[in-house]
């Protein structure tokens, strides 16, 4: 995070690589099971918890990211595709208790709580998940079920000083997947702001000298950091690989990046395409196009792949 805040990829670019590349080689291998595909405290130990494993996918995320957020590195692909199945492993499974797809500390089950739910939904996104994938669901509602509990499993909505690390690993989660609203009250219609919420909390316990106090798992330094991120949403966009075809019919697909305007593509159905989590598109053709600042305008009346115009300034 904090190499990627420098914006200075020629001077910390190698470093960040280099973490990247330790972060991959430190992920529980095969013959680990059931730890297989997540992080522990010290590296390539056969342990893993989904507490380490939120601040490994986190340097992740920043990694990968788009400048001005990250460095544009790439993730290995093995990584992710062991990731994956450890997430199943890590939350527990919907059978109608109050655990139901709340994010365990390890994989013997038990001790679920909305910190470790928090990365459990980034890292869902991490992986590729889209907003609408059933085991994404299950970690919101877990979220929104405890949402007004004490500090662990809650964030200490009542209490002072609240659980400011769950409250940063909430919303880690949450803005990664564009979820803005939350159900609260249970009539299947997402209308709480939880953003607002939080701000109103910080600010309230917020000391006089601008810092804030103590609170679960942390002295007042890491607490503080914590409500800033917070309150800064400090989180990157996470990317979507979404193969598209330019021009139709076109090999190599034409695409000028210093041009401004509207050209036809298609691609296939995505139901997140409108999300911030867009950062990546790949032509058949043509590789990979980085589009910081596009928009993607949607045909009607028409099945997968869909026509779609892309206007706006590409680089």
């Amino acid at each position: 995070m904090a190499l990627s805040a420098s914006k200075h990829p020629e001077l910390y670019g190698d470093t960040a690589q280099d973490a990247l590349d330790f972060i991959a080689w430190g992920q529980r291998d095969e013959g680990c099971e059931p730890h297989r595909g997540g992080w522990r405290y010290m590296d390539n130990w056969c342990d893993s918890d989904n507490s380490n494993t939120g601040w490994a996918t986190l340097g992740l995320g920043y990694a990968q990211a788009a400048p001005p957020y990250g460095f544009d590195l790439t993730i290995p692909p093995f990584v992710l595709s062991e990731l994956s199945p450890w997430l199943d492993i890590i939350q527990d499974d919907v059978n109608g208790d109050p655990e139901d797809g709340g994010s365990y500390y390890e994989p013997w089950g038990g001790w679920t709580n909305i910190l470790r739910t928090g990365n459990l939904v980034y890292e869902f996104g991490l992986v590729g998940d889209s907003a609408t994938s059933q085991r994404l669901l299950d970690a919101v509602d877990y979220i929104e079920r405890h949402w007004s509990d004490g500090i662990d499993p809650g964030w200490g909505r009542y209490q002072n000083p609240s659980d400011y690390h769950a409250m940063f690993t909430t919303m880690k989660g949450l803005e990664a997947m564009g979820i803005d609203k939350l159900d609260l009250d249970g009539d299947n219609v997402a209308e709480y702001d939880w953003f607002a919420e939080f701000v109103n909390v910080l600010v309230a316990q917020q000391n006089g000298d601008g810092s804030w106090p103590g609170c679960n798992w942390g002295n007042d330094v890491a607490c503080t950091s914590w409500a800033l991120l917070t309150l800064e949403k400090a989180v990157p966009s996470l990317a979507v690989d979404v193969p598209v075809d330019i021009k139709p019919g076109s090999c190599p697909n034409p695409f000028n990046l210093k041009d401004k305007g509207v050209l036809p593509v298609a691609m296939p159905e995505q139901r997140n395409l409108m999300s911030p989590r867009l950062t990546r598109l790949r032509s058949s053709c043509s590789g990979w196009i980085r589009m910081p600042a596009f928009h993607l305008c949607a045909g009607r009346g028409r099945t997968s792949p869909r026509p779609t115009s892309l206007s706006g300034a590409s680089r």
